[in-house]
């Protein structure tokens, strides 16, 4: 960029700035005042202020406020940016397990994917389930082995409330009793086996299920995998962990 460029570069980014970012919004507070101030995530140069600098810092408006009730450290009722209801339906939302669930915090790796349908008079909002997936440090943990085979499996599936769902699953084996060599590979034959033994069993718990029950029981506290495990004992050992990895919702019952 020359001369000429700078100097053009400086004159509009200065209209721009005299244009959009000349405000700061106050807030009152029962004991004291305070100004926020927001950078705005629009701009495409990032240039750090200091008194000595030609331009003011960067500000952005704060428009459509209103008051809720958040419980933080420094403050109490804070006022923050909500979007409109208009723009809230239709949203998705990952969440994990134990946040929404009674659950402990060794589940904390199960991430809930939700959906915003509606939103009552109380300013509540009624969500739907839109999916299920594993962090991607769990998903690495189950993966990432050497000299063992990895036993992936995905199919679709009909739950009993009408949810058209496609289902991922991982496995892997392990050594036998007293077994000398280090390899543990499963042969072709055996993993089609055990890949049957995945679809029998799920297909007999979600068509007794709903979509809910199933992600509680068999996704979020795993009670299937030790029957798989028993089942394909005689075809390869596997391991204790065998868990459902993503659940990809594929269609909804009509209402």
């Amino acid at each position: 960029m020359g001369v000429l460029g700078k100097r053009v570069y400086r004159k509009y980014k200065q209209k721009y700035i005299n244009k959009y970012f000349k405000y700061s919004y106050q807030c009152d507070f029962p004991n004291r005042k305070q100004i926020f101030q927001i950078q705005s995530p629009y701009l495409t140069f990032n240039e750090q202020y200091s008194p000595s600098s030609k331009y003011p810092q960067l500000l952005t408006p704060v428009t459509k406020t209103s008051i809720s009730n958040l419980k933080l450290t420094c403050m109490k009722k804070p006022l923050i940016q909500i979007p409109t209801f208009k723009r809230i339906i239709n949203r998705s939302m990952e969440l994990s397990a134990p946040d929404i669930m009674p659950l402990k915090e060794e589940y904390n790796y199960n991430i809930v994917k939700l959906n915003i349908s509606t939103i009552d008079d109380q300013q509540c909002a009624q969500t739907e389930f839109n999916g299920f997936r594993l962090t991607r440090d769990k998903l690495t943990s189950l993966t990432c082995r050497k000299w063992h085979s990895i036993i992936t499996f995905n199919n679709t599936f009909k739950s009993m409330d009408g949810y058209h769902v496609r289902i991922f699953m991982t496995s892997c084996t392990r050594m036998k009793l007293l077994q000398i060599k280090k390899t543990s590979y499963a042969n072709k034959s055996q993993i089609k086996k055990i890949r049957t033994i995945m679809y029998q069993v799920i297909l007999k718990y979600l068509s007794k299920m709903t979509i809910l029950e199933f992600v509680n029981r068999m996704a979020i506290k795993c009670e299937m995998s030790s029957e798989i495990r028993m089942k394909c004992e005689n075809i390869y050992p596997l391991e204790d962990e065998i868990l459902i990895t993503k659940i990809k919702l594929l269609e909804k019952p009509q209402l």
